[in-house]
């Protein structure tokens, strides 16, 4: 009884996520994208310290775009690592504007608070131009 719902559940699953399209429109440049880290990391006597990125978004394209979230994380650390941080936006970027938003996270010591390694930033970007939504994901080393 329990396997037919299953397999209805996991066949609607995999129907809506080939259907989802995240294709930025032809029409529209990839806006530029670069995350930074507002002030160095202390640490402190502890393994864990307050950590603010700050993403700067430029519109290249001809109409205006809609920034609805952006995400962070630091995949591939060693030494330390960001907790996922996530923020919900509402940010209409003007043609040739550029906006900066912060997103708050947590960064945690791996191994010790000695560090010599720099961060990777991966910033997820999602967007919206008219009826069109897109994602923009990039990696950045700082």
């Amino acid at each position: 009884m329990h396997r037919p719902v299953s397999l209805l559940f996991l066949l609607t699953l995999a129907i809506g996520c080939a259907t989802a399209t995240s294709t930025r429109p032809a029409s529209i440049p990839q806006p530029e994208i670069d995350a930074r880290l507002v002030q160095a990391l202390f640490f402190g006597g502890g393994t864990t310290a307050p950590a603010t990125i700050e993403v700067r978004i430029a519109n290249r394209a001809k109409t205006p775009i809609v920034v609805r979230r952006i995400a962070i994380d630091s995949p591939g650390m060693q030494q330390y690592t960001l907790d996922r941080g996530s923020r919900e936006v509402q940010e209409t970027i003007q043609p040739g504007e550029t906006k900066r938003v912060n997103v708050f996270s947590r960064a945690t010591a791996l191994q010790g608070t000695t560090i010599t390694e720099p961060l990777n930033i991966r910033a997820v970007v999602d967007f919206e131009s008219g009826s069109a939504s897109w994602r923009e994901v990039v990696m950045l080393r700082q």
